[in-house]
């Protein structure tokens, strides 16, 4: 294990903008928007630790690394660079809301609306170097 540097990182992205206007002295208006940005890539491979983690040639498959290794019972051994599995994460969240106030002597109504897109793209790049599954092995060795 410690074959490689795994890295993660995440960024997010703030806006919000509001507009409030009195159209009488009874009447008034607040609109606002938002949007919400985020970027995530998780456990990506950064760079082989040991010099064998990135030899092609012990890979499963044409120019990849060695694959992870499974062993009934035992640890996962990673792989070569690349050999993890990794996560990206592309999220934006629009919004826009409208509110009103409408005071009536004593009274005072609210009323308005809310809405939000929101399209999340996510990408799993699972055991892209292969995987070799063992079961334990019993007996006398």
């Amino acid at each position: 294990m410690n074959n490689v540097l795994l890295g993660s990182k995440s960024s997010r992205q703030i806006v919000a903008a509001e507009e409030t206007h009195s159209f009488t002295p009874t009447f008034i208006n607040a609109v606002r928007f938002g949007f919400n940005h985020e970027a995530v890539a998780n456990n990506q491979s950064i760079k082989a630790l040991n010099p064998v983690a990135s030899d092609g040639a012990l890979g499963s498959f044409a120019s990849r690394t060695a694959a992870q290794v499974q062993i009934g019972g035992a640890s996962l051994l990673g792989g070569g660079v690349g050999g993890l599995p990794t996560y990206l994460y592309d999220w934006n969240s629009y919004q826009v809301y409208d509110d009103a106030f409408v005071n009536r002597g004593t009274h005072t109504i609210k009323f308005g609306f809310a809405a939000e897109r929101m399209l999340l793209q996510a990408t799993a790049l699972t055991d892209p170097n292969g995987i070799w599954q063992f079961s334990q092995r019993r007996g006398i060795f």
